[in-house]
């Protein structure tokens, strides 16, 4: 198994790689983009979005297979491993372990004006929708050994 710890950024870290002021500072997750596609109250195209996350939370990785015993660390060379997110399970709203009643989907988003944000200001189904992409973050998460050392992991190299 493999453990991980997600510590939102304090300003006192005094990163030299954030300006003062940065979005980062205070939160562990901070994404922007757009969205096309539904919400609550009108189809959208191209519509802004950011969403933050203060996650301090510890959460392990673990195989599914009955015989892994863990990694074999070799002495004295590097040993590539890789931790990947897979951002497209982010936002999958059909994922029954994170969203079980599958009642809620990110086209109940409710945008603020002209953009949707999600933070931890949001109220009503916002929420909802923060805390199911939040669940699937950790549900995202995958690890394995690089074997070829091309930096991506394959799907024979993940111990899912």
């Amino acid at each position: 198994s493999l453990k991980l710890k997600l510590e939102k950024i304090e300003q006192e870290d005094e990163l030299a790689l954030l300006d003062a002021g940065d979005p980062l500072i205070g939160n562990s997750i901070y994404m922007t983009g757009t969205y096309t596609g539904s919400t609550s109250t009108v189809d959208v195209i191209d519509m802004p979005f950011s969403f933050t996350f203060a996650l301090d939370e510890e959460f392990e990785l673990m195989s599914s297979a009955s015989d892994y015993s863990g990694f074999i660390i070799d002495e004295g060379v590097i040993n590539s491993i890789i931790v990947a997110f897979r951002f497209d399970q982010w936002f999958a709203f059909n994922n029954s372990e994170t969203n079980s009643d599958q009642l809620i989907d990110f086209t109940d988003i409710v945008p603020t004006g002209s953009e949707i944000i999600l933070n931890d200001t949001q109220n009503g189904d916002n929420v909802t929708i923060r805390e199911i992409i939040k669940d699937n973050i950790k549900e995202s998460a995958d690890y394995g050994e690089d074997e070829d050392d091309d930096g991506v992991l394959e799907s024979d190299e993940d111990e899912d």
